[in-house]
């Protein structure tokens, strides 16, 4: 897991570095909570949203001029309770990780003064680097359940304060199968992150 992990991250910091090196554009750090839920096909389960962590970096990158492209590289953790089995005295608790990469399009509503606004809109691609299941406190390893991969369309708006700060606000749109196929679960996932980063010059 922790090799998994270090190699993930250090092939990040390379296509980073080389998107920096040979576009001369902006990096940055960010972190922040995710909420997240489960959007199960003909089946009535609620998954209440518990907060989970999201942090990372992000570069943006101008290919041409009328492109505004930012890339990111997260550590993004969903989190989620199954609802309705308080009668019963269970309580399950969802935790899953993942490293995951947003590819945005970005445009502005704002360009002056000390507070810019912009909009952005593109896709996430998220890689499975563990998941577990807790009932009742006892944690058992459930990765075998979920498929490697997850894609989501993602569309946010940001908030860019003195030309540093930057406040984000995101919804991830699943469109890929949460479950392994073997699990013959129809389910897919729902995200909203809220961040705030820092951005160097």
């Amino acid at each position: 897991m922790r090799r998994q992990f270090f190699a993930t991250f250090v092939i990040m910091a390379v296509l980073f570095a080389a998107a920096g090196v040979a576009s001369a554009q902006v990096f940055g750090v960010k972190g922040g909570v995710n909420l997240s839920t489960v959007s199960y096909v003909d089946i009535d389960i609620a998954t209440p949203q518990k907060p989970g962590i999201v942090a990372g970096a992000f570069v943006r990158l101008h290919p041409v001029k009328f492109i505004d492209l930012q890339i990111e590289g997260l550590l993004t953790q969903r989190k989620w309770g199954v609802g309705g089995l308080e009668d019963v005295g269970t309580s399950i608790t969802n935790t899953v990780t993942y490293v995951e990469m947003p590819v945005l399009l970005r445009y502005p509503l704002t360009t002056a003064g000390s507070v810019r606004i912009r909009v952005h809109g593109g896709a996430a691609f998220s890689y499975l680097l563990k998941a577990d299941e807790a009932v009742n406190g006892e944690t058992f390893d459930s990765k075998d359940a979920y498929a490697p991969w997850d894609v989501a369309l993602a569309a946010g708006a940001e908030v860019e304060w003195k030309d540093r700060w930057v406040f984000d606000v995101r919804y991830l749109f699943g469109v890929s199968r949460l479950y392994h196929v073997e699990a013959e679960i129809p389910a897919k996932a729902r995200s909203v992150q809220i961040t705030a980063g820092y951005k160097f010059k």
